[in-house]
Formats: structure tokens, C-alpha cells, sequence
């Protein structure tokens, strides 16, 4: 079976992610592994030790949509310098329900420039971490600048929720010592 790209997001820092759809319905209780061809001169799939990605489809049909306990704030900011350069997030809390995880899409706008980035990145415990670190990541942010940030839900069926108020931020700009493992 093929898989379609549904949707493509460029990460301002060096990474991007494609979303794949199949051309078909998935059989329950299967098992399908990824091979990828056609990609662009310098392109790679990530592998698991060194195997193709593998996707289980569980038997129960899953069609309910994550849930909100609430909505997301901003908790805070963070910027550590290292020797390669600096990692630099802007933490939010994540307040979603679901039992099968979530990928957060995550749509990012310049008020200055009216640039807009999406990317989904994936919650860490009930947090959201939107920058980059000191080598990639999907969000360079510049200084002066006054961003907006929505988030969408998607678990691994594929269900959306609804964008989320948009909340104002900009880049953090004194060094913290928050740690963020």
C-alpha cells in the first residue's frame, strides 16, 4: 500500500517533517514497515536501528479527538548558551487527554514580519517546548520580535482538535539555569 504526503513542515532550524497518509484502510492487528523512495539528493529517512520505520494498527477503531483539561498558558522561557550555539525555548503547559499520545502542531507567527511556521512537535510529560536546541529543532526566534503561538492536537489515529487561542510571547533573551530534561 502507498502512503501519500498530506502535509509538509520546514523547520526554521535544519529539520522537516512530512505527514503520510495511506492511499487505502490500514487492517487491524497489522503490522506495515516504511520504504521510502524518491527522495531528494542528501534526504534520509530516521531509522531504528537501522530499520525502516514500523507501524502497528491496533484493533480498536479510535475516532474521538484528544481532549482539553484546559487551555495551554506559557510557563516560561528558556536560553542556554553552549559551544556550538544556543538552545532556546519557550515552554507552555500541555493540556491534553488522550491515551494514545498526541503530536502537537504547533503554528508559530511573527507579528513583526507575519511569517508563520507550523511544525508538530511532541509534548514532553504535560509540557510543550517550542525553539530549538543548540544544533536544530523548528523555531528560531529573533530578538525584538513579538511572536504568536496556537497549538492543534493529533493523536495516532490521526484526529485533530481545534486551534487553540493564540498566546503572545517573545524570545527569551536572559540565560536560565532550568533544566530541560
Amino acid at each position: 500500500m502507498k502512503l501519500h504526503v498530506s502535509d509538509i513542515c520546514i523547520g526554521e532550524f535544519h529539520i522537516t517533517q512530512a505527514i503520510l497518509k495511506p492511499d487505502g484502510m490500514l487492517l487491524p492487528g497489522e503490522e506495515y514497515s516504511f520504504h521510502v523512495t524518491g527522495l531528494p539528493d542528501g534526504a534520509e529517512i530516521n531509522k531504528t536501528n537501522g530499520a525502516a520505520p514500523v507501524y502497528a494498527v491496533t484493533k480498536a477503531r479510535d475516532s474521538e479527538r484528544p481532549g482539553f483539561r484546559k487551555s495551554p498558558v506559557l510557563l516560561d522561557k528558556i536560553l542556554k548558551y553552549y559551544g556550538c550555539g544556543p538552545e532556546v525555548y519557550v515552554r507552555f503547559s500541555n493540556p491534553v487527554n488522550d491515551s494514545n499520545g498526541v503530536l502537537v502542531r504547533t503554528r508559530v507567527r511573527n507579528l513583526n514580519t507575519n511569517k508563520v511556521t507550523e511544525y508538530y512537535i511532541a509534548p514532553v510529560g504535560n509540557e510543550l517546548y517550542v525553539g530549538h536546541d543548540m544544533c536544530s529543532g523548528a523555531f528560531a526566534f529573533e530578538n525584538g520580535a513579538i511572536y504568536e503561538v496556537e497549538f492543534a492536537f493529533m493523536d495516532a489515529s490521526g484526529n485533530l482538535s481545534e486551534w487553540t487561542e493564540k498566546i503572545r510571547f517573545s524570545k527569551p533573551v536572559k540565560q536560565t539555569s532550568h533544566d530541560t530534561e
